[in-house]
């Protein structure tokens, strides 16, 4: 699908994390902000660095003004898993893909992917992945006073 075919520059860096072991408060390189928790959330206050968060296959939060984009994406992209139901074959790789949108979205900034790895036990063995994408050259949101450095 066409979505998945635009070119973004980006760095990333994939973090494993050891069976069993909670996962780690992941930080902004920037500004030392909590980018996300245990639970895949992002704290209050949201980093200004931050776009999206990803995690288990599903969105847990996109930065304010790509909600209506990343929305479409999603109903596309669950309607072309229903049509791949029905004809009894999911590939992933050609669903229409959200963090893709997002980074297509700003080409201003260039983005930074990080994936959190995470496994554990519950029944059998379990996998989670959380991906993060964050934009360390942007400053803050217009009108946001940086707390650490107030003018």
């Amino acid at each position: 699908m066409s979505d998945n075919l635009t070119l973004v520059e980006f760095e990333s860096l994939c973090i494993g994390w050891p069976t069993n072991a909670s996962p780690p408060d992941l930080h902004c390189i920037i500004c030392g902000r909590v980018v996300v928790d245990i639970y895949g959330l992002p704290h209050t206050p949201v980093c200004p660095h931050l776009d999206l968060v990803w995690g288990g296959g599903d969105l847990c939060w996109v930065r304010p003004g790509l909600e209506e984009l990343v929305a479409d994406v999603m109903r596309r992209r669950g309607d072309a898993m229903m049509r791949m139901r029905e004809e009894g074959f999911i590939d992933e790789s050609e669903l229409p893909d959200p963090i893709g949108a997002v980074l297509a979205a700003d080409t201003e900034y260039p983005p930074l992917i990080i994936t959190l790895h995470t496994s554990g036990f519950a029944c059998g063995p379990i996998e989670d992945v959380c991906t993060v994408v964050l934009r360390p050259t942007r400053g803050a949101w217009p009108g946001e006073l940086d707390e650490a450095n107030p003018a």
